[in-house]
């Protein structure tokens, strides 16, 4: 048995005695990554670009 694997039992079976603890640690991991990818998309997709404005008019056919 590899010292990782002995690692990962012991993890794991610490894991499943303290339901709660586990649940706060991946919550305290969890929502700040969450919230950090949030604020990046929000940040890159509300970034005006002058190559494609921000009001078209889809109804009139574009000329070529």
């Amino acid at each position: 048995m590899t010292s990782a694997g002995a690692a990962l039992r012991i993890a794991r079976r610490d894991a499943l005695r303290a339901k709660g603890r586990t649940a706060f640690v991946l919550c305290m991991i969890g929502l700040p990554v969450a919230a950090i990818v949030a604020l990046g998309v929000v940040w890159q997709t509300s970034a005006w670009s002058r190559a494609r404005p921000c009001h078209t008019n889809s109804a009139r056919p574009t000329r070529g």
